[in-house]
């Protein structure tokens, strides 16, 4: 009680020795994947499932101990289907439960030159024909 407490590096020159950045993933030797918190002392914290955080053994001090003891950087592959599931999950927050979306859903991108649709869906709108879309024709009136 009342120590104080080391701060953790997030510095990727502090990280560059065992090769990973903060939020890598790393396989363990047991199984479960961790990820990359910090450095803290020269010695690499893990977040564990369940949100616990712990160091590596202390004696791994680089890259290749960590390997000799069981901890290896998960592939690319593995960092990008992470990023796909957490957006997906994002999304589903967002349109079931009025949760906030990802960054990227409120970007406004720019249309590609030389595109046609543009100006029919202005045209449609204008005409208050915006649920119809481009090219879709009005219900007939019906006959009395």
């Amino acid at each position: 009680k009342g120590g104080k407490k080391d701060a953790m590096s997030t510095d990727e020159a502090d990280l560059y020795p065992f090769g990973v950045k903060v939020d890598d993933i790393i396989q363990t030797p047991l199984g479960p994947q961790a990820t990359v918190v910090g450095v803290a002392k020269g010695i690499l914290w893990l977040q564990w499932p369940g949100n616990v955080q712990a160091p590596l053994p202390s004696k791994a001090k680089c890259r290749e101990d960590m390997e000799t003891y069981g901890y290896v950087r998960r592939s690319e592959a593995a960092h990008i289907e992470r990023s796909i599931e957490t957006r997906q999950g994002l999304l589903f927050e967002q349109r079931f439960y009025c949760g906030p979306g990802p960054k990227t859903a409120a970007m406004r991108l720019p249309w590609p030159q030389g595109t046609t649709e543009l100006p029919l869906l202005e045209a449609a709108s204008a005409a208050g024909d915006a649920g119809a879309g481009a090219g879709a024709k009005k219900p007939a009136k019906k006959k009395k």
